[in-house]
């Protein structure tokens, strides 16, 4: 009697290696019918050097264009101990005088100097004190402070202490959430189009992905895990009543 050999039933799914760079870059590449890559090299293969150039500037991109939730920072900054310099101040002074301070606290808040009875309003130079960002900020979201003003790398509002929300200029694709690692790997994948296609057609489609399908369905599945207070339809009118304590 012989012994036939029988097949495999073994369903076991392969070991899934934790997301890197050189991954979501191969991941691009796969997007334009191209060969993966063995690493990120500057002397590499034209692939290898297109991901060297454009990763790190097409990550910190697709960064800045969501609030996403693993890449929030909320931070304490104290006011910067050198004094700012008159240059700055008085342009400060100025954007606020001219009712052009931020507010993302409360988008619909009436801007600096629109009215006296705002205490932040009508601050003169000598009230507005520097705050220096962290040196990862890439994106400032919100500051706890009515009226303030960013000039370079500082925010200038009244204060010693301000609390600061911000997008972080996170590295680790550790840290990524699988929805933000699509849409990396697609608007990466439409800076190395026409490098390394010269297709003008496949860039058009893939922006158009990017665009319509890949990063509102991210920036969907990234909302839905911030739900809290300022969900609710009534919040602003809340806030704007006075009812909601700043955070």
């Amino acid at each position: 009697m012989s012994n036939s050999t029988k097949p495999s039933t073994d369903l076991t799914a392969p070991p899934i290696e934790p997301p890197s760079a050189l991954g979501i870059c191969n991941l691009a590449l796969s997007k334009l019918g191209e060969s993966p890559i063995s690493a990120i090299d500057a002397n590499g293969s034209p692939a290898a050097r297109m991901c060297y150039l454009h990763y790190h500037p097409v990550r910190r991109e697709v960064l800045m264009a969501h609030r996403w939730t693993f890449a929030t920072r909320l931070v304490t900054l104290s006011a910067s101990d050198e004094l700012p310099t008159n240059s700055a101040a008085a342009s400060a002074a100025a954007a606020a005088s001219a009712g052009t301070a931020s507010s993302a606290a409360d988008p619909d808040a009436e801007s600096a100097g629109s009215t006296a009875a705002d205490p932040d309003a009508a601050f003169g130079p000598m009230a507005l004190l520097p705050h220096s960002l962290p040196g990862d900020c890439l994106r400032v979201l919100e500051v706890n402070r009515k009226s303030w003003i960013l000039r370079g790398r500082s925010i200038y509002c009244p204060g010693d202490r301000v609390r600061l929300l911000y997008i972080a200029d996170l590295e680790d694709p550790a840290l990524f959430d699988p929805p933000f690692i699509d849409a990396l790997a697609t608007k990466l994948a439409v800076r190395l189009c026409i490098p390394l296609t010269s297709s003008t057609t496949a860039r058009e489609a893939l922006t158009e992905e990017y665009r319509r399908l890949v990063l509102p369905q991210a920036e969907h599945l990234n909302a839905v895990q911030c739900f809290s207070n300022d969900s609710h339809p009534l919040y602003r009118l809340w806030k704007q009543s006075g009812s909601v304590s700043e955070w």
